[in-house]
């Protein structure tokens, strides 16, 4: 290929590593006759560090095996490596070259060769003589082969530790501990040797580490004969105030005496933990797990922990007679000391009735530290007595125990799993209305669905009950900072101590407190931890009264018995509830008209028209009627009012009657109250009766009197009138309005007390 060279290629293989050049100046720009052949030489052994060539008498370690090849007719398939005759690395040629058709150039392969490979800790290729060779081959046959090389090995024995036992992993270091721990040594002879005996000398390690507890005294070297050469350490006295941690190579040795009686000693070259691949310090190996001997621990030692046994519940310790549930009770210590090792994290209990009746036997429960922040759960107790933790021993996670020759008891506790009831008392469907931001301290107007008023705070509204179960009774009481409230779902935080600690009001909470429609929902808890269920009031927020004006009639000097259109437009912030307008005459207000009250829930009215027909009327005892409006929003703000007067002219001169002669049947009284008809008379006058309108006294302003619409009397001959009621008890004097309403516009009315069957004309 005239003009291109080809780039430097790596291939990182099992077993070595391959370099591809291109030849050094050689372009040829046909491929080559055939039967041009195709050879392969080795050019030396290199350094793998420094990559200056390397005696081959005298070959260790890590040495880069450098072979040429020059193309001719025929191009390989692969390049071979040969150690002994045995190919220990090949690559293919045609991945190598990228492709590059067959011609004439030269190539450079390198190998990597590992002098000191393992297999299974034992040498592949001992020290001496052996020979070094590169094939090419193509479809599977030779295609050429180099002369072989000799070399000579000579590395250095030397010996792995292998450790094993129980073992974790901790911050970083290895731990052993829990019971014995084995040492195996494992001489890695290279030399060919055999070996008579092993000895481990642990006597620079600090701490003393026995390896014969058989033998009085600390006995920190041990010597063994035959193989496989396992030293242990037993789980003693001695050696769990023993540690190997932050040892260093040096400070352990390994003498291997040879069966020609010399001896080889040396600091293990290598640690081999459990199922770990090979850790070392000399660069041989290729593999290194994530901890080496600097970061093996022997773990023999918990120390004395505190004697103060704790019984938790939430971040508080438990006093004599106080109770958790089976779920959030906690067991720890008021103070813990982790051991040196990977600490103490388990408490051993046992847990008996105050009769002293055993519950539970040797459970094991998880600390982390000192406290209940630290403590660790301690569930299964149930229901109907009083308890005492015993605490028996510590334990750390390889094992390690710690026990205490008396148990330490915590208080007697009670248990209580039942969570308490609540209810919502608001007079209708959990619903109502407020014209105050504080539905705890402040003054609250409200009022639910039907009118009922609520109380003046939520206090009153709550009814709990914590039940009791079990045999003792387990009811623990309620909690007095164990009420939750949830505004729209958002928790309240307590702030100040009102009536309920921790419910605050919508304005603290929500900050400007925008007035519409909330959902307040309280849960309250018990002295265990037990939480009832939820339970919701829907309210409506408005301290805001509406506004009304008359805007009809436009005319106001009416005719007697004319109809007229009258409207009053009401506007409110948030939601009106209704409209009434009354005829007014002194200090009787009767309705002319009334509204639907609006239901709650139903979407917003901030607007309406109170509006329908009526008939001018004129009172025979002269003056005129005004009209007065009456507007209430939702939460029974101060009622909206407007007055418009009216001049009305009879239509002729006739003049009007009166009424006499009231009677009930049956008879009632204003103590009783009950279902009656009423029945008078009209007599006199010379205007056409219209209509005899009857009302029932509801309420007192403090100046005037208003009545309800009931129903018109029918008449029943002689100028006899008729209308069935039910009439309230212990109802504010007077009781009934009735109201004559005749054809040319003029009225009378009287007023009608049905426990004394006393009528009053009013007008």
């Amino acid at each position: 290929m005239k003009g291109n060279r080809l780039k430097t290629l790596g291939f990182a293989l099992v077993g070595g590593l391959a370099l591809l050049f291109a030849g050094c100046g050689q372009q040829v720009q046909t491929p080559p006759p055939p039967g041009t052949p195709t050879t392969v030489a080795v050019e030396g052994l290199y350094n793998a560090n420094t990559s200056i060539p390397v005696d081959p008498n005298n070959v260790s370690g890590l040495v880069i095996v450098r072979a040429k090849v020059v193309l001719g007719s025929v191009v390989p398939d692969k390049v071979q490596f040969l150690l002994d005759n045995n190919v220990e690395y090949e690559v293919n040629f045609g991945a190598a070259t990228q492709g590059i058709r067959p011609q004439q150039a030269t190539y450079t392969f390198e190998w990597n060769l590992n002098t000191a490979a393992l297999a299974n800790l034992a040498p592949k290729y001992p020290n001496g003589a052996h020979t070094v060779q590169v094939r090419l081959v193509k479809g599977g046959n030779p295609v050429a082969t180099s002369t072989a090389t000799s070399v000579k090995f000579n590395n250095s024995d030397f010996a792995v530790l292998k450790i094993s036992g129980n073992a974790l992993n901790k911050g970083g270091k290895r731990y052993y501990g829990g019971g014995p721990v084995t040492l195996e040594v494992v001489p890695v002879l290279y030399s060919g040797k055999g070996v008579q005996s092993v000895e481990l000398d642990l006597s620079g390690v600090g701490g003393g580490v026995d390896l014969d507890a058989s033998t009085s005294g600390v006995q920190s070297t041990a010597t063994l004969t035959s193989a496989p050469y396992v030293f242990t350490i037993p789980y003693n006295s001695t050696n769990k105030n023993s540690s190997l941690d932050g040892a260093a190579l040096g400070a352990m040795l390994v003498t291997v005496t040879y069966a020609d009686t010399t001896s080889l000693s040396v600091p293990p070259s290598a640690v081999l933990d459990g199922s770990q691949v090979l850790v070392d310090s000399t660069g041989l190996f290729s593999n290194n797990p994530p901890f080496a001997l600097s970061t093996l621990r022997l773990d023999f030692y918990v120390p004395t922990i505190g004697t103060g046994a704790l019984v938790c519940k939430a971040t508080t310790s438990l006093g004599p007679g106080q109770f958790a549930t089976s779920g959030n009770l906690l067991v720890g210590f008021s103070s813990y000391t982790p051991d040196a090792g990977v600490g103490g994290d388990q408490i051993v209990v046992d847990v008996n009735t105050t009769t002293n009746t055993p519950v539970l036997t040797g459970q094991a429960v998880s600390i982390t530290g000192g406290g209940c922040a630290g403590a660790g759960a301690l569930a299964g107790l149930p229901e109907g007595g009083f308890f005492q933790v015993y605490v028996k021993a510590v334990k750390d996670a390889l094992g390690n125990t710690y026990t205490y020759s008396t148990p330490p008891a915590s208080n007697a506790f009670g248990i209580d799993n039942t969570k308490p009831t609540l209810a919502l008392s608001t007079g209708y469907d959990n619903r109502a209305y407020f014209n105050s931001a504080s539905l705890n301290t402040g003054n609250v107007s409200g009022k639910d669905l039907n009118g009922n008023s609520v109380g003046t705070t939520i206090v009153g509204w709550l009814t709990v009950n914590d039940p009791a179960s079990g045999t003792p009774p387990v009811a623990s009481g309620i909690n007095t900072s164990g009420y939750i409230w949830k505004v729209n779902g958002q928790t309240i935080t307590a702030v100040t101590t009102n009536t309920i600690p921790g419910l605050n009001d919508i304005a603290a909470t929500l900050g400007s407190a925008p007035q519409g429609y909330y959902t307040l929902t309280v849960q309250a808890t018990d002295n265990a931890g037990n939480v009832s269920d939820p339970v919701t009031l829907n309210v409506l927020y408005d301290n805001t009264a509406p506004n009304v004006v008359f805007t009809q009639p436009t005319v106001t000097a009416l005719t007697g018995g004319t109809s007229f259109t009258a409207t009053a437009h009401a506007t409110d912030n948030v939601d009106l509830r209704q409209g009434l307008i009354y005829w007014s005459k002194g200090t009787i207000r009767f309705t002319a008209l009334t509204s639907t009250p609006k239901a709650f829930g139903a979407p917003g009215v901030t607007s309406a028209d109170y509006t329908g027909t009526l008939t001018a009327l004129k009172p025979s005892t002269g003056g005129d009627f005004t009209l007065f409006a009456w507007v209430q929003d939702m939460a029974r703000n101060a009622p909206a009012t407007s007055t418009l007067a009216i001049s009305v002219t009879p239509a002729n001169a006739n003049t009007a009657g009166t009424l006499g002669g009231f009677s009930e049947v049956p008879d009632i009284n204003q103590a009783s109250g009950g279902s009656t008809t009423l029945t008078f008379t009209h007599t006199g006058g010379t205007a056409q009766v219209k209509a005899v309108h009857v009302y029932l006294w509801s309420s007192n302003d403090g100046t005037n009197d208003y009545y309800n619409y009931v129903a018109d009397a029918t008449p029943i001959g002689g100028g006899q009138y008729a209308v069935v009621f039910s009439a309230p008890a212990n109802l504010s004097t007077p009781q009934v309005l009735v109201v004559v309403e005749y054809d040319n516009g003029l009225a009378i009315g009287y007023t009608y007390n049905y426990g004394t069957n006393t009528p009053t004309p009013v007008f």
